[in-house]
């Protein structure tokens, strides 16, 4: 019984004494980074030797010109049955009234989650049009639709395959996690070497980015099924493929419900990067906007892209939560039915033919009811306003009036507090000491696993030749989740100690989070001039 006492503090004061010891590694390191940036300790070791350098580039650059040049009677049919998709949908949605799409998506926001959501999706939809953006929000529709049907289509069955087989599923793991992390611009080569200028690029880049959420909570929805059950349906002699069909997949709609909210999410926020390949939409205003630094069109075109996201988050939140609702049931009840009853309970839960034939039959009525009665396609010119001018006259006169305390944050906080000594002892350690160093401070943190992918990942900087860059990407990185720890933390306990509080922040920090992140950079770099500083704040 003492023994039984005493290993758990031991293994509290070990822990604690790790924490402590991480932490006055930290403190001793940025102690050094700072009189390292004032030349305490001269120039430095220099960063790694170009002659270690691997001729990684050119084989790389050969499999894609190889790629593009021999496989094009793959890639060119893809492309054109894609874009031929893209087009239908984007033809279909300009021509709906708007009318129609509003009335209609008001109508199955009502059904399927109350009427506080179906007039927020009614009075969003609203002030998209009425800020001129209502065809630009029909194309990013368009896109999000022929992306997110294919990334269902693809993430769905991998995600239940992966749960049938564990070998499988080890082997997608890492391949989704260097998916998720991957920056969108990556895929940027590769498409338009695969596919070329069209739409085909968009949509190639939006399902690659958005299929993982769709794989991992549909492996996770099947995986979670109880055991038991899956146990009754094949006493009842249900085949492994009927048991699927008929039990696990039902049972597992609510995950897979929240996979397809959150692969919808994901793909909305790629809307700005498909622009860069010639998209049209809402991410092209937005990119329009970045370069002529107009930051009252880029908030326009943003909070457009913000709606259209909540909207979409409610709706499949609600048909997720209908799901939910469901399961439990189900679940109860599976244990005594026949293998008849079983399959007509369970399918028709999968399906959802009870709950959406009302909404269905509702949004087909409007529809037809939009074609036959003469009303204006285009949403009425005399109803649009913009808020542009107002806040591209506000952000200069910040840029004017505030610019005593945004050169104070620039220079006197970020710069010298955060920037330059990170990258100053970056650059003057000897590679061998930040190898070394990453990969101990990994070991203590993380453990073994995680040492040995730091010491690889680091090792692959400098023998792939992108020591320097990734050495500036670090530094920056490092200061943005400093200062966003401290005032998140700061914030946050404060909303943990006021309900107001909390509930002022949460449309501001959905907005926030929803918002894509080139909107940001129009106001930073008004107000900060372009370089890594702005790039830290917008971060």
């Amino acid at each position: 019984m003492i023994l039984e006492r005493a290993i758990p503090g031991q293994l509290h004061r070990a822990a604690l004494s790790r924490t402590y010891l991480i932490g006055l590694l930290a403190v001793v390191g940025y102690i050094f980074a700072y009189a390292a940036s004032k030349g305490s300790f001269g120039s430095g070791f220099g960063g790694f030797p170009s002659n270690f350098e691997l001729p990684i580039r050119e084989p790389i650059d050969l499999i894609f010109d190889w790629s593009g040049d021999n496989l094009s009677w793959l890639f060119n049919p893809l492309s054109a049955a894609v874009d031929a998709v893209l087009s239908t949908f984007e033809v279909f949605l300009l021509w709906v009234p708007w009318t129609v799409v509003v009335a209609a998506t008001g109508l199955l926001a009502l059904r399927i989650s109350g009427r506080p959501v179906a007039v927020f999706c009614i009075g969003s939809l609203m002030l998209i049009g009425m800020l001129g953006l209502w065809d630009s929000a029909m194309i990013t529709l368009s896109l999000m639709g022929v992306s997110v049907l294919l990334a269902v289509a693809i993430g769905v069955p991998l995600g239940v395959i992966g749960a049938l087989s564990d070998r499988l599923e080890a082997l997608l793991r890492p391949v989704l996690d260097t998916m998720q992390v991957l920056p969108p611009f990556v895929y940027l080569m590769p498409a338009l070497f695969l596919f070329g200028v069209s739409g085909a690029v968009s949509v190639f880049l939006t399902v690659v980015y958005a299929v993982p959420p769709a794989i991992r909570l549909t492996n996770l929805g099947i995986r979670q099924v109880p055991r038991q059950i899956v146990e009754t349906a094949q006493s009842h002699g249900s085949s492994p493929l009927q048991t699927l069909f008929q039990v696990q997949l039902p049972l597992a709609k609510p995950s897979i419900m929240m996979g397809i909210n959150q692969t919808i999410m994901m793909a909305l926020a790629m809307v700005i990067i498909t622009a860069l390949v010639g998209s049209s939409g809402l991410g092209r205003d937005v990119w329009t906007a970045l370069r002529r630094i107009d930051s009252g069109s880029g908030l326009e075109a943003g909070l457009a892209i913000v709606l259209l996201a909540i909207i979409l988050d409610r709706l499949s939140h609600a048909l997720a939560r209908q799901g939910q609702a469901g399961q439990t049931a189900e679940a109860s009840t599976v244990f005594q039915m026949p293998a008849t009853i079983l399959q007509t309970k369970s399918a028709g839960i999968f399906s959802s033919r009870s709950g959406m034939a009302g909404p269905g039959f509702i949004i087909a009525l409007v529809l037809l009811a939009g074609a036959l009665v003469i009303v204006s396609a285009e949403f009425p010119e005399a109803l649009h306003f913009s808020m542009a001018g107002p806040v591209n006259n506000g952000v200069d006169w910040a840029a004017v009036h505030l610019y005593f305390i945004t050169s104070w944050v620039r220079d006197d906080l970020i710069r010298e507090f955060g920037l330059a000594p990170i990258q100053t002892s970056l650059k003057w350690l000897p590679w061998p000491a930040t190898v070394i160093g990453v990969t101990t401070l990994a070991h203590l943190i993380a453990g073994k696993k995680a040492a040995i992918l730091s010491a690889a990942s680091f090792l692959f900087f400098g023998f792939g030749g992108v020591w320097d860059p990734a050495m500036h990407t670090l530094s920056q990185v490092l200061v943005a989740v400093a200062l966003s720890v401290v005032l998140g933390m700061v914030v946050g306990i404060w909303a943990s100690q006021s309900d107001a509080v909390e509930s002022a922040l949460r449309p501001i920090l959905d907005t926030m989070q929803t918002m894509p992140v080139f909107v940001y950079l129009i106001p930073v770099i008004m107000l900060w001039s372009s370089g890594p500083i702005a790039g830290i704040i917008a971060t």
